[in-house]
């Protein structure tokens, strides 16, 4: 068990501003604000790409970017409250940044185990699944999933509270720091005892719930992907159009590829708070501690902000629209100086004009079709 002697250096380097806490705050108040400043227009970008691409898989992609988006948002709190000393946002306040803070790692990992399950189901029965793999059902079980959410950040919206530290070990201390916090109150335990349960208690949760369930069952679910796959010599993909099966192959390649970055961007940050939990030797030196905290904290936003990058440029669709927008901002602001003084009986038919003859191309491409209604 932690040392109220422990305890205490700890506040009192909080309250005394060394400069290996200065450097290291300033660094993660500029990696969480680099994250939020790419992360937030880039996540809001998804959303309103794929919405109206109604696909299984996008679906719930954009369950992950409104996660990430909600969790993002938050930033701005996180800047100041790394500024001040004390809480200055109240109890309301510190209850909604925790809950939000919670809601990115239970959705985060629901809904990639969601999607795990979406790609086991198209890869490994491909034919079996078509009768559920509707976007009726993609839509109902992301409702389910939020309400596995909602339940499982209950005990967090009970304990998460704002506790008055104090920042000696006098009783008589006038020297206090309102912090907040998830804290489990028990009247038969000191202060002390009861902020090393708490965190110890809310740190398993958290990492059971968040981190190793879902992370079991969905490294299964993509084990199985990897040897259907690669391990039956092109067997499985016998009756599958070449396009299809080159889009189905990217699309599983790009929720491996998020499952492995949230389980790298988020391992560093849970064997900290593990060391902690713990009394690691090494996190009673704070010049170590405290940068190497920040870092693990700053990886779990640079997750949320690079997510998007995924969405859209592994996936054909949503490259296909954000380099489709693109062009037709750059066309519109041709269009004055190259049709403004031409005659209307001048234009060539839509499907022969250069501005919008992209938007027909894809009716003589069934292959492309067939990839749209497939995802």
């Amino acid at each position: 068990m932690e040392s109220n002697e422990s305890l205490y250096d700890y506040y009192d380097d909080y309250m005394e501003e060394q400069p290996y806490r200065l450097k290291a705050k300033i660094g993660g108040n500029l990696a969480w604000g680099l994250a939020s400043l790419i992360g937030i227009p880039c996540n809001l970008l998804v959303v309103v790409l794929i919405c109206r691409d109604r696909t299984v898989s996008n679906i719930v992609i954009i369950n992950l970017a409104i996660a990430d988006l909600l969790f993002l948002c938050g930033t701005p709190i996180l800047v100041v409250q790394s500024i001040k000393k004390d809480w200055i946002f109240g109890q309301s306040m510190c209850k909604a940044f925790l809950i939000v803070n919670g809601v990115n790692q239970f959705a985060s990992s629901v809904f990639m185990a969601v999607l795990a399950l979406d790609r086991y189901l198209a890869v490994c029965h491909a034919v079996q699944s078509t009768t559920y793999r509707t976007v009726r059902s993609a839509v109902i079980l992301c409702g389910v999933a939020w309400g596995v959410v909602i339940v499982e950040m209950i005990p967090l919206l009970k304990h998460a509270q704002l506790v008055s530290i104090p920042m000696s070990e006098k009783e008589d201390s006038k020297h206090s720091s309102m912090r907040c916090m998830l804290y489990w109150d028990s009247d038969n335990s000191t202060l002390d005892e009861n902020l090393i349960f708490s965190r110890r208690f809310f740190t398993a949760y958290c990492f059971f719930l968040t981190y190793t369930i879902p992370m079991g069952g969905i490294f299964y679910c993509y084990g199985r992907i990897i040897v259907q796959m690669w391990g039956n010599h092109g067997h499985l993909f016998k009756h599958v159009s070449a396009r299809k099966r080159r889009t189905q192959k990217k699309v599983t390649m790009m929720s491996v590829a998020i499952m492995l970055l949230y389980t790298l961007c988020w391992l560093p940050f849970w064997l900290v708070q593990w060391s902690i939990d713990t009394d690691a030797e090494w996190t009673r030196d704070h010049q170590i501690l405290m940068p190497v905290s920040y870092v693990a904290y700053a990886m779990q936003y640079i997750n949320s902000a690079v997510n998007p990058l995924f969405y859209i440029f592994l996936t054909d669709t949503s490259r296909e629209k954000f380099c489709g927008a693109h062009r037709k901002r750059k066309r519109e602001r041709l269009r004055p100086q190259s049709y403004l003084h031409l005659e209307l009986d001048t234009i060539p038919p839509a499907t022969q004009n250069p501005l919008t003859e992209d938007s027909f191309s894809h009716l003589n491409n069934p292959e492309r079709i067939e990839e749209q209604c497939y995802l």
